[in-house]
């Protein structure tokens, strides 16, 4: 048995992160192991982002929403409901806000590749 990671970071306060177990079975004619009898089990999914409710991000956040905002730089909306109290009266309200984003003002991406630095970073060159 063999325990797999994917983790998926797109600013601070918003990651996700896959935890799940591959379960290998061996097939006994051979004595090897082949990929077609493989199958996963006990997924657990961490995800986390900040500014948006507990229920909306278990709910209406996946993990491939993470990896389609990483990839194709897609921005992902969701609705919250909220009470709010205004001059001392309480009102529901709904809001429309983006929880996931890949845009971060302060960090720069690094050419080539997904990783960032903070700007100002030694290796970055000064132009």
């Amino acid at each position: 048995m063999m325990e797999c990671h994917d983790f998926v970071a797109l600013r601070s306060k918003m990651y996700a992160s896959k935890v799940y177990k591959v379960n290998q079975i061996n097939d006994d004619k051979k004595g090897i192991t082949n990929e077609k009898y493989c199958h996963l089990s006990n997924f657990a999914i961490s995800k986390k982002v900040k500014g948006v409710k507990k229920c909306v991000a278990q709910h209406d956040i996946t993990f491939d929403d993470y990896v389609e905002c990483l990839e194709k730089w897609k921005e992902k909306y969701v609705k919250q409901n909220l009470i709010q109290f205004k001059r001392h009266e309480i009102h529901s309200a709904t809001q429309k806000k983006v929880a996931l984003s890949r845009y971060d003002d302060k960090r720069i991406l690094t050419p080539g590749s997904v990783e960032k630095l903070p700007w100002g970073h030694y290796s970055l060159k000064m132009s």
